[in-house]
């Protein structure tokens, strides 16, 4: 069983502490996430990383620590390493006596039985908090010595804080033994692969203001201010700034502002919007501040603080209030920017590439370092891809191709060779109509467009986990006991890509990131109706779904759990191995058609339904499938998964029954519709599936109480009609 202690509750109030922490801060006149020594607008706030295992810190940590190192600078260099006791203790390193961590909380998912160490059932996984004291990398050393005066007794300094500020008790400083360090931890070494340079950063600035769609404008003399009611941006031009990365953080901060339209995050203090300097309002320029510093930290964009006396008054008092409101802020600004990034994802993207392939190269020529010098030029626009020419295949099984045996109007070629059917297949730009079909003997290959096409779908939520991604939105969602349902999602726009381009396939990646690209154009589809694709939202490629990240895509398995859909990441080398189990227990060729019926099931049902469309039964079972398949566990590659097939496809033939009130003809023509169309049946041998999944129907309690309602009302119904005739 798993452990039921969820979390190691501490015996501080944490919540609490790290507010007290920040309000010492704000009333000694310094904000804790500016730089004491360069509070200008364009300055940049260093991230800070867990030094053993190189990860960066995120939100009220991430703000915390990055204060701490830019306190500890030396030389202008900044150590961003952090390390909790046990891991400078693992690495050889000693905390220094008398000096001070800084109490963070985290967060792990506990997928393992902490008694027998085995895998947990995903309903029994839990994510628990952890509050560790994480020390700064100049709180370390691998050999230190007191200092000593001549007498030799040990000099005495001033204890420091975590903060670099001075300990007291009784109003007088708290003392402790100076210490020399005669043997220091490695010296830190940054990855210049990770650091934007100056024009990156600007180039990253320009494109978040450009795709962002925001109506901007360089119509102020000397204020910057974005109005809600109006949802617009006025700023000065950049020729009034002394320094272009001035201008840059002035409009991003507006830009921070501009997300809380209720069109996009929806944040009260914009939405709701009533006065500048309102309580309400003074709480949004804390979100948008604290924004400009996770951007500062994740890209190197500068910041701007735009606060003065009044709103700091105002956050210390809301603070005081309520020690959950900087936590409230944070996650805010964190979803502020996260959406900013979203905007400039596909650049993010490149750079994570063009580090990986400097490293490589780096790898492949140690040769001794020389100056670089990079040659600027103008972006090269890319060529537009042509848009591929849909072509709709009809079967000739009656006659040859010959003058007058098929339509003449949208023919793009023949292939006799195509051995689908007897005299081989005809191609049309243009879907023929029925009458023509019929008129000329033609079959439409009920599997070409699935093959040619495949659907893409887009699911947008409200629910917390929006604008992050999958590992963030894990951590938040269970670590507060709500899992990822996918349940929660709306679908909110289908549409088809090619399958091929150039005559080759394209792969999963590029076929999302292009979805990914559609959809955040200023003129991408549906835009007054839907908003732009952003990290958490899913997309589905044909029946797999992948969470959008910053620079990446994330394969899922959304697993039916109770009431609930939950959203699991998926493993790759996973999949694999369960696919080539499958492949080998059903033959490749049964395989190959269950995949082939499944396609087609999915790519039909996808584009099915809308206002006054009247399905047939086979279109019915298309859209059961594609709706319903997350609810059943249904996968292309899982043909043996008899149960869940059985379940799907009777509660199809259940719910023809039910809606057609037990008509004979439907429910005949339902189970020649599941044995025809049903991707298990390629594998499972029996002429009878179908029927002996309606026999099993016609036997449930549900069934036979509504053949007892029909035939009770019919009675009343002969009855009533007696008693007319006889009046």
């Amino acid at each position: 069983m798993a452990d039921k202690k969820s979390v190691n509750k501490p015996k501080k109030d944490y919540y609490q502490e790290v507010t007290n922490e920040i309000l010492a801060l704000m009333e000694k006149g310094k904000l804790f996430w500016q730089k004491d020594w360069d509070a200008k607008a364009g300055s940049v706030l260093a991230g800070a990383m867990n030094g053993e295992s190189k990860r960066p810190y995120h939100k009220e940590n991430a703000l915390r620590l990055a204060l701490i190192a830019g306190k500890r600078a030396k030389d202008g260099k900044t150590d961003p390493r952090f390390y909790t006791f046990a891991q400078a203790k693992k690495l050889g390193y000693t905390v220094l006596p008398g000096h001070h961590g800084t109490w963070i909380k985290q967060g792990y998912l506990q997928t393992k039985d902490p008694v027998t160490k085995e895998e947990l059932p995903l309903e029994e996984q839990r994510w628990k908090r952890i509050y560790s004291t994480v020390f700064h990398a100049s709180d370390l050393a691998q050999k230190y010595e007191y200092v000593k005066d001549a007498d030799g007794k040990n000099v005495m300094e001033e204890a420091k804080d975590a903060y670099g500020e001075t300990i007291t008790k009784d109003g007088k400083p708290v003392m402790r033994p100076a210490i020399k360090i005669t043997e220091p931890i490695p010296e830190y070494v940054p990855d210049k692969s990770k650091i934007h340079t100056h024009e990156e950063t600007m180039e990253l600035a320009e494109s978040m203001l450009q795709n962002s769609g925001a109506k901007i404008f360089t119509d102020q003399a000397d204020q910057a201010y974005y109005a809600p009611k109006k949802d617009e941006i006025h700023v000065p031009p950049k020729e009034a700034f002394e320094k272009l990365e001035s201008f840059y953080a002035t409009a991003l901060h507006e830009l921070g502002h501009w997300t809380g339209h209720e069109s996009r995050l929806n944040r009260p203090g914009i939405a709701k919007f009533d006065s500048f300097g309102s309580e309400q309002y003074a709480a949004e320029e804390l979100r948008a501040e604290l924004a400009s510093v996770f951007l500062s930290i994740d890209t190197g964009l500068p910041l701007n603080m735009q606060n003065n006396a009044a709103y700091i008054q105002g956050w210390s008092k809301k603070l005081k209030s309520d020690k959950m409101e900087f936590f409230k802020a944070v996650n805010d600004a964190y979803k502020i920017k996260d959406y900013v990034e979203g905007l400039v994802r596909n650049k993010l993207k490149q750079k994570t590439a063009e580090n990986a392939d400097e490293k490589e190269k780096a790898a492949e020529q140690p040769t001794a370092e020389k100056p670089e010098v990079k040659e600027v030029q103008e972006p090269v626009k890319e060529a537009e891809t042509p848009k591929p020419m849909k072509l709709y295949k009809y079967l000739l099984d009656r006659r040859p191709l010959d003058v007058g045996t098929v339509p003449k109007e949208g023919l793009d070629h023949f292939d006799e060779e195509d051995k689908a059917a007897q005299y081989g297949a005809v191609y049309y730009s243009r879907p023929l109509s029925d009458d023509e079909v019929k008129q000329y003997e033609l079959r439409q290959d009920p599997y070409y467009e699935s093959e040619q096409f495949h659907r893409i779908t887009i699911y947008q939520t409200d629910e917390s986990w929006k604008f992050q991604d999958f590992g963030e939105a894990m951590l938040e969602a269970k670590v507060e006991g709500k899992p990822i349902d996918f349940a929660k999602y709306d679908k909110k726009y289908v549409y088809e890509v090619p399958a091929f381009r150039d005559g080759k396939p394209l792969d999963t990646n590029t076929i999302l990131e292009e979805t990914f690209a559609k959809f955040n154009a200023p003129d991408r589809p549906a835009g007054k109706t839907m908003r732009s694709v952003s990290k958490g939202d899913i997309l589905r490629l044909n029946e797999k779904h992948y969470w959008v990240n910053s620079v990446e895509f994330q394969e899922l398995l959304i697993l039916p759990i109770r009431d609930m859909q939950i959203v699991k990441a998926a493993s790759s080398a996973a999949l694999e191995k369960v696919e080539q189990g499958q492949k080998e227990a059903v033959g490749e060729k049964k395989f190959d058609e269950y995949q082939k019926r499944f396609f087609k099931a999915f790519y039909e049902g996808a584009k099915l339904g809308g206002e006054g469309f009247e399905p047939t039964v086979a279109d019915q079972y298309e859209m059961h499938l594609y709706d319903h398949a997350v609810d059943y566990g249904l996968s292309s590659i899982r043909p043996c998964d008899q149960k869940a097939w059985e379940k799907a496809d009777m509660k199809f033939l259940a719910n023809v029954a039910e809606e057609s009130r037990q008509d004979a003809n439907q429910m005949q023509n339902a189970v020649e519709t599941v044995q025809q169309y049903s991707p298990y049946v390629a594998v499972s041998d029996s002429n009878s599936y179908a029927m002996d999944l309606m026999k099993e129907v016609m036997k449930s309690q549900s069934y036979l109480d509504m053949k007892e309602q029909i035939r009770a009302e019919q009675t009343e119904e002969v009855a009533v009609a007696g008693k007319c005739a006889a009046r």
